[in-house]
């Protein structure tokens, strides 16, 4: 990666813990009767989107210059939920769009993800730390996910969710829906 702001923010991290096992009253409805279903175009415009609670303020624990500080430039999401379905909105502002790396991975679920700009989600059902799901997006659409457990030091087995996302980029950065 190369930019001031990707160097300083070569990762964000968003912590969504309970919020998505809680009750879908916890989060926007998706689909309610007479509105616009989601589209996974990642353009974050169906007015349901707008009305769900935006998350913000995240620190970066691997920032090289001062730990755990806000990063120059924010990532914020919202959280919709429907009968059948969580859905993920996903703003990364980022000023030098020219340098945003969104090439490729050669494969689905690649290591070679965390090379490019790319936003992690951390699922840890049971609020305790012990086994959490992983899922990441790249700038270029590019995805992996697994299942931890033991704190993070071992796989948990085979995972293969049923999962899609999509990504959009524009003038102030880029967007997931997923």
């Amino acid at each position: 990666m190369t930019g001031s702001s990707m160097t300083t923010r070569w990762l964000a991290y968003l912590w969504v813990l309970a919020v998505l096992v809680a009750p879908a009253e916890a989060a926007e409805r998706a689909g309610d009767a007479g509105a616009a279903p989601i589209v996974l175009d990642g353009k974050l415009d169906e007015p349901a989107w707008l009305r769900a609670p935006e998350q913000s303020g995240f620190v970066s624990p691997s920032a090289r210059v001062q730990p755990d500080a806000p990063p120059p430039v924010q990532t914020r999401f919202r959280v919709l939920a429907s009968d059948d379905a969580v859905y993920l909105g996903i703003r990364c502002y980022e000023p030098r769009m020219d340098a945003l790396y969104a090439h490729p991975t050669p494969g689905h679920d690649s290591m070679e993800v965390f090379y490019r700009d790319v936003v992690e989600v951390f699922l840890d059902p049971a609020g305790r730390g012990s086994e959490y799901y992983q899922f990441a997006v790249s700038a270029g659409n590019d995805r992996f996910e697994r299942y931890w457990i033991e704190r993070g030091n071992t796989g948990g087995g085979p995972y293969d969710p049923r999962w899609e996302s999509a990504v959009h980029r524009d003038d102030a950065g880029w967007t997931i829906e997923a």
